[in-house]
């Protein structure tokens, strides 16, 4: 009798432990070196439109953000997590990653690069950019979910430190980063602006009621939310709020050029720390004295007044 208890007993656990290696084979693999708190914008450009949850699961409503770019654009992970989904629905592909908390994050009309089930670590390279997402402009559309519940993409990103998407760098074995970045001269070529948009104001002077003002920047017209991306590298030196100017940001870039970046709704870097070119490092808004949603940006030289778009 208990012969056949210990040989029940070894089929028992022959057959759980089959179903347990049979369960983890379909579980993706977990990055242990992932660093499941970071965010990363998927690509960068203006939020051209927000989100507007639906009163119900079928009402109308945008499920995401609409974020422009050009078609071909790069677009990676917003988050860690593994390839849930990737193929086409209604005629148009898309990604879906699920993250480590549980939450969902879709991408359309995105060519992926990836497979179903691949694990995927915050800023990598998921696929590129297609066009024909709205009518007027080539856009990402990035969606996230908690179970069939509809979240605001932009409010999730904001809520961290999300870095710029870009590429990945991988330093050569026994390299050490510096502590102190090189700041070497700024360099037209690589420059870029930090939003997208029309100028509403250019630099100089111009009218302000019954006198003029000079106006140290120019004014770039984008929705309040937008992610700000800083042109070039450097160091934030201020992080701060006045009357005027709202909440702004003061970047160190090489050759002693210096930005501000006012009336922001969002700081999303700290005083102090050194920031990559092209890194999101806050929302545009319309604080202080300010008419309307955009970005003012000042740029100066040693101290001296300059036009960004000399630099640009």
């Amino acid at each position: 009798m208990r012969a056949k208890q210990t040989l029940l007993s070894i089929r028992t656990l022959t057959c759980l432990a089959a179903l347990l290696a049979a369960v983890a084979m379909q579980l993706p693999p977990v990055n242990a070196s992932a660093d499941v708190g970071s965010k990363y914008w998927p690509v960068i450009g203006p939020v051209i439109r927000p989100f507007n949850k639906p009163t119900q699961a079928w009402s109308a409503g945008h499920r995401g953000i609409d974020i422009a770019a050009t078609a071909g654009t790069p677009i990676v992970a917003a988050a860690s997590g593994y390839i849930s989904w990737t193929g086409v629905v209604a005629g148009v592909a898309s990604i879906t990653i699920t993250h480590y908390d549980g939450l969902r994050t879709s991408y359309l009309p995105v060519a992926s690069s990836v497979t179903k089930g691949q694990t995927v670590v915050a800023g990598e390279i998921i696929g590129v950019l297609l066009a024909g997402h709205t009518d007027t402009a080539d856009a990402l559309h990035l969606g996230l979910r908690r179970g069939d519940e509809y979240l605001d993409p932009l409010a999730w990103l904001a809520s961290s430190l999300a870095r710029a998407a870009g590429p990945i760098r991988l330093l050569p074995e026994g390299v050490q980063v510096p502590t102190t970045p090189s700041l070497g001269a700024v360099s037209p070529a690589e420059s870029n602006w930090p939003v997208t948009g029309p100028i509403t104001s250019p630099y100089g002077w111009r009218p302000w009621g019954d006198e003029t003002r000079f106006h140290s920047g120019v004014d770039i017209g984008v929705p309040c939310g937008t992610p700000v991306a800083t042109p070039w590298p450097g160091q934030v030196v201020s992080v701060a709020y006045n009357w005027s100017l709202g909440n702004y940001m003061v970047v160190q870039h090489p050759g002693g050029i210096r930005s501000t970046f006012a009336h922001l709704s969002e700081h999303l870097a700290r005083e102090g720390t050194y920031v990559e070119a092209r890194e999101v490092i806050a929302l545009s808004g319309t604080t202080g004295e300010s008419t309307g949603c955009h970005l003012h940006w000042a740029t100066s030289r040693d101290g001296t007044s300059l036009d960004p778009m000399s630099l640009v």
